[in-house]
């Protein structure tokens, strides 16, 4: 049996609805969203570049339009396609969705390297996007999806730099 989609699910709603606090939030996740593609910009990525910022910002509407209320109107038919059942699977399909291009750009800005303000900044964003949506998803508030996100990329990097030196010890 599933749960109904109800406004409580969804955290940090704004309910001012065509406030200016609305218009500014949106608008700041388009900033962030612009923010993480232009820190992966790189010239050994070529045309990749356009498309990052595409898939960045798109990223960014989507979140943007789920933490102001309007994933109602913007979003139903997209997530029926996906194969949701009830409005909360909806919900949940659209920000997995949406995660997708920005765990993308704030990995290839680890790649390209912290080369900047401007790609701290993308990254730092990038990473604070993420987390809300992953909040989002799991109906859990933003403190406990930084912490696990915080768990599990301490791990995941501790992973890659004792692999790392393995593999470096093994192969010289």
């Amino acid at each position: 049996m599933t749960t109904p989609f109800t406004p409580e699910h969804q955290l940090y709603v704004i309910q001012s609805q065509g406030t200016p606090v609305t218009l500014l939030a949106f608008a700041g996740y388009v900033l962030a969203g612009t923010l993480v593609g232009l820190s992966v910009r790189d010239p050994r990525f070529g045309t990749l570049n356009t498309g990052l910022i595409s898939l960045a910002l798109l990223a960014a509407v989507v979140n943007g339009a789920l933490t102001l209320g309007l994933f109602p109107w913007l979003f139903t038919g997209l997530s029926r396609c996906f194969g949701a059942a009830t409005e909360r699977h909806e919900v949940r399909a659209i920000t997995a969705l949406s995660l997708v291009p920005v765990v993308l750009a704030t990995l290839l800005s680890l790649v390209v390297g912290l080369g900047g303000p401007l790609a701290v900044l993308g990254s730092l964003v990038a990473g604070g996007v993420f987390v809300h949506g992953l909040a989002l998803a799991n109906g859990v508030t933003f403190r406990q999806a930084l912490r696990h996100t915080l768990v599990v990329w301490a791990v995941l990097i501790l992973g890659i730099i004792l692999l790392s030196a393995a593999l470096g010890t093994f192969l010289t």
